[in-house]
């Protein structure tokens, strides 16, 4: 390429508006990272990994579900470096970042510059791809490798080429090795690809033609199916139990996909909502006069996805966020059908062919700006904030309910007390931890302090799964925890009080599911090292830390 290739590159429109999206995008992801709380199914895998060897993972899906990938990196991870914080996050959150340019570059052919960008643009500020993009599980990695696979098929349908065709069976086979519940999504444009070629011309003619396409079908459908079986046999002849006990629990039906739109528009608001779901309708029309053929095609996948989700009906989809999170896949078509709609109302307000470009890029970033204003994100990105996700997704749920339906009429004065001081000044260490509850975040935005994790082991607690053992300490480093049978790490680690929470079902409004649990030796412990509590009510006790 020469180098006025290069400068006109350079200076391209959407290449700006692509690595503006990115910046955003990544700032979304990354801010505040490593000072969360690693929290609810982020414990799954790491647990799976200190418990078990590589053959026990590599066979079993887990009553948790652990996604094998994931749990055999962390064991490696665990046997080499010692498994650290950032090394459990930091897959998760490139792999959001890698979706906001990829996707869009690979759509370029297909959807041309300006509705690819804003695709990217969307893809960026998504509340939905953000919340698991900060979240170690499975979620942003097999969302990254199911889209990247239903394009290259298409791509590779049309023009045949291998390399293409192996890039396809690699990111679908990963895709169903990382969550098992895409492969509906991934595996669908064989379905879809053998009724068009059954179909296409009638069925009694261009038999020479349907016998060559049928057999280019069956040649990338048995490549990948081995994939599949090297990845994911072993787990299915050994635990199949497990995969199938997780099915037929719910409780979704089609109407309900309706209840995650504001969501994936990125504001629990009637007004983004119903601005998106009409852009979304401009898109529809556009595509039934151009890019017909793709927009069709990935409709199709896209539906066969929500038809698979509503037979397996698997645990957990009254939850709305569960429920979405189960329907990630629908934002693809959602994206680029409002990405079509902007930039069909660009091409209406102008008939000049450079400023269509311009208009429609201007017109995506002021939706996208609006939406981010109103969205969840700017109230759950204040500073500190120890557990973004949870926070967010409560937002979303909750919104202006947020406080009232999560806490009792009753809140420690302890908590008001420390608003006096300046933003981040304070360290509170809060124990019990329960990762499937964690309710540590609900009075940081009283507080405006940070907050850690405090382990009882060794003083009030047997071993439990929400804690790494002090016996492993040296094997995993998570952020923001401390051993309470410890007081010198306590002192060293700057910490200003330590908060017990003795009764969480009189202290908080939603049903609290731990297991009954007993601080009194704890407390008694710090009585005697640290003198008597600064602070005591028939919710918490605190004690102030002294360093000299």
């Amino acid at each position: 390429m020469n180098s006025k290739a290069i400068l006109s590159f350079l200076m391209n429109k959407n290449i700006w508006f692509l690595s503006l999206a990115l910046i955003v995008g990544v700032f979304l992801r990354f801010y505040q990272l490593p000072d969360q709380i690693i929290t609810g199914d982020e414990w799954h895998a790491i647990n799976k990994a200190l418990l078990s060897g590589y053959a026990d993972i590599a066979t079993s899906f887990g009553a948790a579900d652990h996604s094998i990938p994931i749990a055999l990196y962390y064991k490696l991870m665990l046997d080499s470096f010692g498994l650290q914080q950032w090394m459990i996050q930091l897959p998760f959150a490139i792999a959001g970042c890698i979706t906001i340019v990829i996707v869009p570059l690979m759509l370029i052919r297909t959807l041309g510059w300006s509705t690819s960008v804003i695709v990217g643009g969307l893809l960026a500020v998504s509340p939905a791809l953000i919340i698991w993009s900060r979240f170690a599980r499975p979620y942003s990695i097999a969302y990254l490798l199911s889209v990247c696979a239903v394009i290259l098929f298409f791509l590779w349908w049309q023009k045949r080429s291998r390399r293409v065709a192996l890039l396809y069976a690699v990111c679908a086979a990963m895709s169903g090795y990382f969550l098992v519940l895409n492969l509906p999504f991934v595996l669908s444009p064989f379905i879809v690809c053998f009724a068009v070629v059954i179909f296409r011309d009638g069925i009694k003619r261009g038999w020479q033609r349907k016998r060559q396409d049928i057999m280019s079908l069956l040649g990338l459908g048995l490549l990948t199916a081995f994939l599949l079986a090297v990845l994911l046999l072993p787990p299915l002849v050994n635990d199949f139990a497990a995969l199938s006990g997780k099915s037929g629990g719910g409780s979704f039906y089609l109407a309900d996909i309706w209840r995650i739109v504001p969501l994936f528009s990125g504001n629990a608001g009637i007004g983004i909502t119903v601005l998106s779901v009409l852009l979304a309708c401009v898109g529809v029309v556009r595509a039934w006069y151009q890019r017909s053929s793709f927009l069709a095609y990935l409709s199709a996948i896209t539906l066969i996805q929500i038809l698979a989700i509503r037979i397996a009906n698997p645990v957990g989809t009254e939850n709305i966020v569960i429920l979405a999170r189960y329907l990630l896949l629908v934002t693809p078509l959602y994206f680029i059908l409002i990405s079509m709609g902007i930039s069909a109302i660009a091409d209406r307000l102008t008939n000049s062919s450079k400023r269509k470009e311009f208009l429609g890029l201007t017109l995506a970033i002021t939706i996208l700006i609006v939406g981010l204003l109103l969205g969840p994100m700017r109230k759950s990105y204040y500073s500190p904030n120890n557990n973004i996700v949870l926070m967010t997704i409560s937002e979303i749920v909750l919104g202006d309910r947020l406080y009232e339906s999560m806490l009792g009429d009753y809140v420690s004065p302890f908590y008001e007390q420390l608003s006096e001081y300046p933003a981040g000044e304070k360290l509170i260490v809060q124990a019990p931890f329960f990762y499937n509850f964690d309710y540590l975040p609900l009075y940081q935005h009283l507080n405006k302090q940070t907050i850690a994790v405090g382990y009882t082991e060794g003083l009030c607690s047997l071993d439990r799964v929400e804690e790494i053992a002090f016996s492993n300490k040296e094997r995993v480093s998570i952020n923001n925890s401390y051993y309470l049978n410890d007081p010198q790490s306590l002192i060293h680690g700057g910490v200003d009080f330590v908060v017990f929470h003795k009764n969480l079902n009189e202290e908080i409004v939603v049903p609290v599911i731990v297991e009954e649990y007993s601080l009194d030796a704890c407390i008694e412990f710090y009585r005697q090292n640290f003198g008597e509590p600064i602070f005591e009510d028939n919710i918490i006790v605190t004690f102030e830390i002294q360093r000299n």
